[in-house]
């Protein structure tokens, strides 16, 4: 025969330890809903912002891309001034996106072609700062720099831009080329020792580059110099 269930008292139920801190939590909520639902409606505030910050990021880029696509058109056909005149819109009106990084790069080389190498410089740094990260444009906005610098005979300054190119992005296979020039400037700016240490390096770290004999040489007639 089944026995009677036990009927759970008041007091049990009191001291049952989930039961207290569900209880607890509850009291919790009506006496602070207030703030909690102020809370919960910053956080949504804050989402809906982020999203519609993407969402206009996005259209950003996508107008950007639109503008540099049609004016990339005018550097490739040698059109340098029409590049300077246009292309600028669209880096200062999508700052921040990778289209207006890639358009201070060709405003940068139009400049550098039109031997205005202050402007090139400008647009180059630019280019850096927009998308640092990118493994093609920003190794040569740094030798874009260096050949700026060097064409104002500022041989230390170029010397270390070229080194720069080169250590960021040592696995390109143009970081051998940018040490080559690194060196050159290094040479011209009076320091031969720092130009040794490059020309060492270049030959150690890249046994297969083209240039090696003609490397190989620079080195032996600075070291007997």
């Amino acid at each position: 025969m089944l026995k009677p269930r036990k009927r759970i008292a008041k007091k049990e139920i009191k001291e049952d330890p989930i039961v207290t801190l569900y209880v607890n939590f509850q009291k919790y909520l009506r006496k602070h809903s207030k703030y909690i639902n102020i809370v919960i409606g910053s956080v949504a505030v804050i989402l809906l912002i982020v999203l519609f910050s993407v969402k206009s990021k996005k259209r950003a880029e996508m107008a950007a891309e639109g503008q540099l696509g049609v004016a990339e058109q005018y550097y490739y056909q040698g059109a340098y001034d029409r590049v300077i005149q246009q292309m600028p819109a669209i880096v200062d009106k999508y700052a921040g996106t990778r289209a207006a990084g890639e358009s201070a790069f060709f405003i940068a080389n139009s400049y550098y072609d039109n031997k205005d190498y202050d402007n090139g410089l400008k647009y180059y740094q630019i280019c850096i700062k927009t998308i640092s990260s990118d493994p093609v444009y920003t190794p040569a906005s740094y030798a874009g720099m260096g050949d700026c610098l060097e064409m104002q005979k500022k041989y230390k300054e170029a010397a270390e831009m070229y080194e720069k190119a080169a250590n960021k992005f040592e696995k390109l296979f143009s970081a051998p080329f940018y040490l080559k020039s690194a060196a050159r400037c290094y040479e011209e700016a009076g320091n031969s020792a720092k130009a040794k240490e490059i020309l060492q390096a270049l030959l150690d770290n890249y046994p297969s580059f083209e240039y090696k004999s003609e490397v190989a040489f620079l080195l032996n007639t600075l070291n007997h110099n």
